[in-house]
């Protein structure tokens, strides 16, 4: 092929590539994500040395949790441009998930070395420390993610709940764990929001986002073994807690939360967020009415354990629980909270930033009102429901 021919070659390909990443863009917008990875995919062969292609696509892809392709997307855009702090912070994520904390923060650390203001590789920094168990820096990362964040302009950005998590394979495989798990000799119950809509609406709340159970920490290990045999998985980087434990459904697509509850010196029923080899006041902790637990029966009469007093539990946890309020988080807002520990500050502040963020206001606004119960001189905190009251005013 001659240069002229070879050079005629490239300028067609280029313009067709063009043409795919423009309409990939241009479905972005529109929102129609699935074409526009579409259209990305058949601008690659024809341009692969578009660093922002790679980027572009590795992006979509891990917000589709197709982390492998994603990986290999996102380091060969860090190869062909490695400057780009979006990509950089993305990385870090995906490896500090994958338990690589290492590379995750030299990653973001590069990306606050090219951006020093850049909130997200704050945000990240703070998770990567989390997982460290360095809570204070974690904390402080947090902190500055949220200050950086509140000096940009807030909108609300309207989003439909989530409002179908109440169908019924879900409800079928809500019931089948539980019954496996009484067959298995494990004394598991539904609690918090599965128990809440249960008895509140009659069945799972549509707007939840996973099962929640609770049994005797002593029995974990058996019903970890249960789960598993059921097909159950543990995510990575689950083990970072020892209470909770995490489990996925593959299948199904569904988590699952088994929070373990134990009886202190005082007599006290308890549970929380206990993280592994952390300080012990560092812990979330919450304390419950003595629980008492009876024999009940699944819809189709297979045995399984509940409460016997269900209202009481609810009562402890959420207060009026037979008023619907979308915007309680159990994590920060639980009325049986057990002060503020250093754990559930994290929780919060990094929760009011990635509510600020994805526009959920209103989230982030009872989210700064109930951290400041506990933080009521709080500067950060006060700015922030400040700077949510304006944008939400009417």
């Amino acid at each position: 092929m001659s240069r002229t021919a070879r050079k005629t070659w490239s300028n067609k390909n280029e313009d067709a590539a063009n043409a795919y990443i423009n309409s990939g863009r241009q479905l972005l917008r529109q929102q129609r994500t699935d074409e526009a990875i579409a259209s990305f995919r058949q601008a690659l062969p024809l341009a692969p040395r578009n660093a922002r292609l790679h980027a572009d696509l590795g992006l979509l892809l891990a917000k589709q949790k197709k982390t492998a392709e994603a990986l290999t997307l996102l380091d060969r855009a860090l190869e062909l441009d490695p400057d780009q702090v979006q990509v950089l912070v993305k990385l870090a994520e995906i490896h500090n998930q994958q338990d690589d904390s290492t590379r995750a923060d030299a990653l973001v650390q590069r990306a606050l070395q090219l951006a020093p203001r850049s909130t997200s590789a704050h945000l990240v920094l703070g998770v990567v420390r989390h997982h460290q168990v360095r809570l204070p820096e974690a904390l402080a990362c947090y902190r500055q993610a949220l200050t950086l964040r509140l000096e940009k302009p807030i909108s609300v950005t309207p989003r439909a709940p989530r409002d179908d998590f109440n169908k019924p394979q879900v409800e079928q495989l809500l019931w089948d764990t539980l019954a496996a798990l009484c067959q298995a000799g494990v004394h598991a119950f539904a609690a918090y929001g599965t128990l809440l809509g249960l008895t509140r609406e009659g069945g799972l709340l549509p707007f939840d986002k996973d099962i929640d159970f609770g049994l005797p920490h002593c029995e974990m290990e058996r019903a970890t073994h249960c789960l598993i045999r059921r097909g159950w998985v543990e995510p990575t980087g689950a083990h970072r807690l020892t209470n909770p434990k995490a489990f996925y459904h593959p299948a199904h697509k569904i988590s699952l939360d088994l929070s373990g509850f134990v009886v202190d010196r005082e007599g006290n029923t308890c549970t929380g967020f206990w993280i592994k080899d952390g300080l012990h006041e560092w812990h979330r902790q919450t304390r419950y009415p003595t629980l008492h637990l009876i024999k009940g029966h699944t819809p189709d009469n297979r045995p399984i354990w509940q409460l016997e007093q269900a209202d009481t539990w609810l009562t402890a946890v959420y207060g009026d629980w037979r008023t619907p309020d979308a915007f309680f988080d159990t994590v920060i807002a639980a009325k049986n909270l057990q002060g503020f520990s250093l754990l559930t500050e994290c929780y919060a502040v990094s929760r009011i930033y990635s509510h600020i963020e994805s526009g959920h206001l209103h989230k982030a606004r009872a989210l700064a009102d109930h951290a400041l119960a506990h933080r009521p001189e709080d500067e950060l905190l006060l700015a922030a429901r400040a700077a949510l009251g304006t944008v939400l005013a009417p």
